[in-house]
């Protein structure tokens, strides 16, 4: 059995619906530490980067730039 965990966007604020991913800053297959950040992330107010909550290595991207 694999160890796999999902990595969320977390709510920034109280009126986020919703993010889209502007830019990856890690690939597929790279390892990466806890506080590590991951990806760009826009919502309606603001941009973001997101922080890694646990390290780990990330296998496969589900979410592509561009996509909400």
């Amino acid at each position: 059995m694999s160890d796999l965990a999902v990595i969320e966007i977390p709510k920034w604020g109280l009126s986020m619906e919703e993010g889209t991913v502007v830019e990856w800053l890690v690939t597929e297959g790279t390892a990466f530490d806890k506080g590590d950040l991951l990806c760009e992330i826009e919502t309606s107010k603001i941009t973001n980067q997101l922080e890694a909550p646990f390290g780990g290595l990330l296998r496969r991207i589900l979410a592509k730039p561009g996509d909400t």
